[in-house]
């Protein structure tokens, strides 16, 4: 399974890119989403962890969460304790994940 390959320690960066590039746009089945919400969280929590995985992390968080108030509240601040630090790619993706979860 592919959220299964994402627990291993020596993932590939390449594996965890495309993987969660993949994930933006497909439709996840409810009983991956906890396990992949975590994973998601973790990505775009940690500053080693390459800008293109923390962009595509926040897009799929943002589409397991829509319904989910307390998550959205979460996301909203991690990003926005991120923006100070971050690059332009994290920024730019961050902006838009936060216009959106405004009209929501």
């Amino acid at each position: 399974m592919i959220l299964a390959m994402l627990d291993a320690d020596d993932v590939p960066v390449a594996i965890q890119r495309n993987t969660m590039r993949l994930l933006q746009y497909c439709e996840i089945p409810r009983r991956f989403h906890g396990t992949l919400i975590d994973r998601c969280f973790g990505y775009v929590k940690d500053r080693s962890t390459p800008i293109a995985v923390r962009a595509f992390s926040m897009t799929v968080l943002h589409r397991l969460i829509e319904k989910e108030p307390d998550l959205r509240k979460e996301l909203r601040i991690i990003l926005e304790d991120e923006l100070p630090y971050a690059s332009p790619g994290f920024v730019s993706r961050a902006r838009k994940i936060l216009q959106k979860t405004d009209r929501q």
